[in-house]
């Protein structure tokens, strides 16, 4: 667990616990050099190959390459599974709250506000 005091000196939480995976991790992963410069929106269906918002239950994938904003106000769908394989950041600005069984950071980077504006 994670405690802290963002903006307005509201306090935050985050719960996380983390588990290295050994030997097969699932599914190989096909890592690019570089993230993109355009940025995507989690709420913009656009930015989803199968263009839809994953919803409730979904196993969802921010691919590497990718430069993912989480902007989704409020409390998320349930996800199942979330895959970190590119980048995954939290967008400011208001409450979020991202909910999952499982979020693996393979071959990614998954940031949750910095040290100047912290989440």
């Amino acid at each position: 667990m994670i405690n802290g005091i963002g903006k307005q000196g509201v306090e935050r939480r985050i719960d996380i616990t983390g588990i290295r995976c050994w030997g097969s991790c699932g599914e190989s992963i096909v890592e690019v050099d570089t993230v993109e410069d355009t940025g995507r929106n989690w709420s913009n269906p656009d930015s989803w190959p199968n263009g839809t918002v994953p919803s409730d239950g979904a196993n969802v994938e921010v691919e590497s390459g990718w430069n993912m904003s989480y902007d989704l106000s409020g409390d998320s769908p349930a996800y199942e599974m979330i895959w970190v394989n590119g980048l995954l950041w939290f967008a400011d600005g208001e409450d979020r709250v991202l909910r999952a069984k499982h979020i693996f950071v393979r071959a990614g980077e998954l940031h949750i506000g910095t040290k100047e504006q912290p989440f």
